[in-house]
């Protein structure tokens, strides 16, 4: 089943209605992932430039990326990335959804949501659902860029394939992360009963990450697209608009998350959202 019947304009439209009592705390996770973040590239740039070859060994390598030297280099830088995304970003992005799922459910405000997926099951399935494969794919599109300069491909095609591999990725990247956070959720649920190892979540999840690719790619790209257009206006406004976009931006990745995993439409989704102004009480502690 396609999201045509569901227009994106009416997802954030839908978003829009539910970001009372929610804009405040959107912000402050946001700023408070984003610093998270910013520390964690510095010290991986600080841990991954003494393993990088010296300029001098690039020099002599002739400019191509793909020598050794150079390759080292794209290596280390993906592979110092890969980590990154899969114990910082990954799982931060996942808290930020977390917020934003529990607002929709009228769920009490706690600070540890925002963190509540980092543990060493949710990084091995984030790196393995989602991180390798966004690897994967700015690797191909540097190899594109590098085959282009050698045999002097004009660079209108080179700038379509990286395009489409762009898209692609954002597109993969989406439905990836998605399936990764409900088989983290489904790893935590039955993880007393042991039914499900995380060998068998990831490798089910790589299945079903694809089936909703090859079903929600179009909803997923004009979404991810919608979700840039947003950012432009946010940027044009000096952002001031941020304190709309943002929780507009979360709520909506939230229903969308809902819609793509368990098949919820907005009207679907529980109404009870918390009336009140918005506060920055994040004092109450969530459910174990």
């Amino acid at each position: 089943m396609s999201l045509i019947s569901f227009p994106v304009s009416q997802l954030f439209t839908a978003a829009y209605d539910r970001i009372r009592g929610y804009k405040v705390r959107a912000v402050t996770s946001v700023l408070i992932a984003g610093l998270v973040t910013l520390v964690a590239y510095v010290a991986t740039d600080l841990i991954s430039v003494p393993l990088t070859p010296s300029t001098d060994a690039l020099i002599n390598s002739q400019g191509s990326m793909t020598s050794s030297p150079g390759l080292v280099v794209i290596l280390v830088s993906l592979l110092s990335a890969m980590v990154t995304a899969s114990c910082i970003i990954f799982p931060l992005g996942a808290g930020l959804r977390k917020t934003a799922l529990n607002h929709l459910e009228g769920k009490p405000k706690s600070w540890r949501t925002l963190f509540s997926y980092f543990d060493i099951d949710a990084f091995i399935i984030f790196a393995s659902q989602a991180s390798i494969y966004k690897v994967g794919f700015v690797l191909l599109m540097i190899l594109v860029v590098d085959t282009s300069f050698k045999f002097q491909i004009w660079p209108a095609v080179t700038m379509l394939i990286n395009t489409v591999l762009a898209l692609l990725s954002m597109v993969w990247t989406y439905a990836a992360t998605y399936q990764a956070m409900a088989s983290i959720e489904t790893h935590r649920t039955r993880k007393n009963s042991h039914s499900l190892s995380v060998s068998t979540l990831i490798r089910d999840g790589f299945f079903q990450t694809i089936a909703n690719v090859r079903t929600y790619w179009f909803d997923f790209a004009r979404f991810g697209l919608l979700c840039g257009m947003l950012c432009i206006a946010t940027a044009l406004s000096f952002f001031i608009l941020a304190i709309w976009t943002l929780p507009m931006y979360l709520v909506a990745d939230a229903l969308m998350y809902r819609r793509i995993m368990f098949n919820e439409m907005p009207e679907d989704t529980s109404s009870s959202t918390n009336e009140q102004d918005d506060d920055l009480s994040f004092d109450d502690a969530e459910p174990a």
